[in-house]
């Protein structure tokens, strides 16, 4: 997985990535979970590694499913991430696909809804 030209190879990248996408920082998960922020880094940077049920309160925080933090698909329960590199767009560039997306996302949402009531 990509994630603005950076690969989520490993648990780390996925754990910040996670978390980051949930606009939360370091010292924010700390205090939601009692996991010290330095162990948090240490997590994101593949330093150590969380044990089985920290990885799970990690998983519920950041509303993701254990598999995908460990790198076993791509979906967090019926939904599919999707990523696109956009390392090599100016920021302009990158702003107007995020935009793009926003857009597609809220004329679906919006059918989706007019669909729920015919």
């Amino acid at each position: 997985m990509v994630y603005g030209g950076i690969r989520l190879r490993t648990l780390g990248d996925r754990l910040r990535f996670a978390r980051e996408r949930k606009e939360l920082t370091q010292v924010d998960v700390s205090k939601l979970t009692g996991i010290n922020n330095k162990t948090i880094s240490n997590y994101e940077n593949s330093i150590s590694y969380p044990d089985p049920e920290t990885l799970k309160i990690l998983a519920d925080l950041y509303d993701v499913s254990a598999d995908y933090l460990l790198g076993r698909n791509e979906k967090k329960n019926k939904e599919v991430y999707y990523s696109i590199d956009v390392s090599d767009l100016p920021d302009e560039a990158i702003k107007q696909v995020e935009e793009y997306v926003e857009f597609m996302r809220q004329k679906y949402v919006s059918k989706k809804e007019k669909d729920k009531r015919r």
